[in-house]
């Protein structure tokens, strides 16, 4: 049985702007029965979000459209500067993880996801 959205603990916003990757993000953060997910297909919608709503954690795609997901941190941060941000990339350049990791990134995940590294940062959240 699924809880209701007013039973569900942690309220996650996920910045993905490829259709097949959120809902795939989506289904693994559903699995744990205590997040909601709430969606954006770009860095603009994510901060719309962000201002209006709190969350207690973000996956933000790196490569999304207006501004990208570096750019999206950047912003994220200074409206709280205590967001959990984990960057999402189908990229695995060493460069761009420690760009996100210097702007105040809580963590990185790779695509294709591993439903463990994705609940694994969940997890931190409570330590």
């Amino acid at each position: 049985m699924s809880k209701s959205t007013a039973e569900k603990k942690i309220n996650a916003l996920v910045v993905e702007d490829d259709p097949e990757s959120m809902e795939m993000l989506t289904l693994i953060l559903d699995t744990t029965d205590v997040i909601h997910c709430v969606k954006a297909t770009s860095g603009q919608e994510a901060l719309e979000r962000f201002k209006t709503d709190k969350f207690q954690i973000t996956f933000l795609d790196i490569d999304i459209p207006s501004p990208n997901g570096l750019e999206t941190l950047q912003q994220i941060k200074k409206i709280d500067a205590e967001a959990k941000v984990v960057m999402v990339t189908a990229s695995s350049d060493i460069n761009t993880v420690k760009n996100a990791i210097a702007l105040g990134a809580f963590g990185y995940v790779v695509k294709p996801f591993e439903p463990e590294k994705i609940l694994a940062s969940i997890e931190k959240l409570s330590r």
